[in-house]
């Protein structure tokens, strides 16, 4: 299933604003539409939000794997909105893209940066035909580089998968030299759901709930999704 995000983004704001939540946390309401989506996967989906924090490690992400193939299609999960805004706020020259997927917006930003790119199990593929960026198999909560090393750190439709989430963002920060760009999807939360989302973010108080007030910071809603921006506290932030 191929449709661009600005169509799932439509799609979202009809299920989060006029499905009422009495019927969006009906099992059968979830299932009509993970199965109408997913098919024989759907179980995954299903099972996800009851069972999560009792998975083990491998579990979790067994479940990733067992999903991967009937995930939504598309180049990108970045709106056209939040992709101009990482472009117009990114500082060089070294860039960390952290969850980079199938490595549309570390290619993006390669055109101007030494940019660095993690994900939990990187395809070999991605690899081999971009022999520019620095690959990584890392997860959010542990990230295998020194303390500021990277003068701009990158997070796209990630932070609401993680598990530990203070954990992830202690990390993006403890890495990121000048700034941090986070772009998490606004969404409310909902038990059964037609994705694996940990974390919701429907107002700006609950985006703040998990990331804190940090002085000179931007939390802007762009076109359906937030886009955050924050220089680090006490490090040079000026060269732009």
């Amino acid at each position: 299933m191929r449709i661009s995000r600005e169509v799932n983004l439509a799609l979202n704001w009809v299920l989060n604003e006029l499905v009422p939540p009495y019927i969006r946390d009906r099992r059968w309401f979830g299932w009509l539409i993970t199965k109408a989506l997913y098919r024989d996967k759907a179980v995954h989906f299903m099972n996800f939000h009851a069972r999560v924090y009792d998975m083990s490690e491998a579990e979790y992400r067994s479940v990733y794997g067992a999903t991967r193939s009937v995930a939504i299609e598309r180049e990108s999960d970045l709106n056209n909105a939040c992709l101009k805004l990482i472009e117009q706020n990114a500082i060089g020259p070294k860039v960390l893209e952290v969850g980079c997927g199938g490595g549309f917006l570390s290619r993006r930003l390669a055109q101007r940066f030494d940019v660095t790119a993690t994900d939990i199990v990187i395809d070999p593929q991605l690899r081999a035909a971009n022999p520019t960026i620095a690959f990584q198999d890392a997860s959010a909560e542990s990230l295998p580089y020194p303390d500021a090393s990277f003068d701009t750190v990158v997070t796209t439709h990630v932070l609401e998968h993680v598990r530990d989430i203070a954990g992830a963002i202690a990390e993006l920060r403890r890495v990121a030299r000048q700034r941090l760009i986070v772009v998490v999807p606004k969404e409310r939360p909902h038990f059964y759901t037609p994705n694996l989302h940990l974390h919701f973010f429907p107002y700006p108080f609950s985006f703040y709930a998990v990331f804190g007030h940090r002085a000179g910071h931007q939390l802007i809603n762009a076109d359906g999704d937030w886009f955050y921006v924050e220089d680090q506290p006490g490090r040079d932030a000026s060269q732009q």
